[in-house]
């Protein structure tokens, strides 16, 4: 469990599926990636894998981000081993609830996962892989410290995006 301010950030459980279906169904959350908003049922798959990934042998850590007076879910930060198979980093991801947009929660979160990678798991570089058309992700990673080293091209899925890196 990570503490911050104002969120909270923890293991996923199986109470969360209701905020989860929320936010991977909402088409604004999704807009910048690779898929289309989430059923109920691919929910509730999305929610087992990240519950499951914490026994795995990949490496993935997925925290609930939650706001600490309610444990109510309002997003994720994520590290994951990239899985493209072109990159062979470890990845910081983040998606927050569009209603709980421009609280500064993402970057909150992110800060907070950055700091737990870097000085309890000994990670000592990190990528964020970010849609070149997602203007608000590449400022909030530029303003935490991330710096743009290249413009992937993913295929398979169509998807051009900026990788950034920051370091320890």
């Amino acid at each position: 469990m990570i503490k911050t301010d104002n969120l909270v950030l923890r293991l996923f459980k199986p109470d969360d599926l209701s905020d989860v279906q929320t936010l991977l169904a909402d088409p604004k959350v999704i807009e910048f990636s690779a898929i289309d908003p989430f059923s109920a049922e691919e929910s509730l798959l999305w929610l087992s894998e990240q519950i499951d990934s914490y026994d795995g042998e990949d490496f993935k850590q997925a925290f609930a981000i939650t706001l600490p007076e309610t444990d109510k879910v309002i997003g994720y930060c994520c590290l994951e081993k990239m899985a493209l198979g072109i990159i062979d980093d470890i990845e910081v991801s983040v998606v927050i609830a569009s209603e709980y947009w421009n609280k500064g929660y993402a970057t909150e979160a992110v800060t907070a996962v950055i700091n737990y990678a870097f000085n309890q798991r000994g990670i000592r570089r990190l990528i964020a892989v970010v849609n070149k058309d997602n203007i608000v992700s590449q400022r909030l990673f530029k303003k935490i410290g991330f710096i743009e080293e290249e413009l992937l091209t993913i295929e398979g899925i169509g998807v051009h995006s900026v990788m950034a890196v920051i370091n320890q």
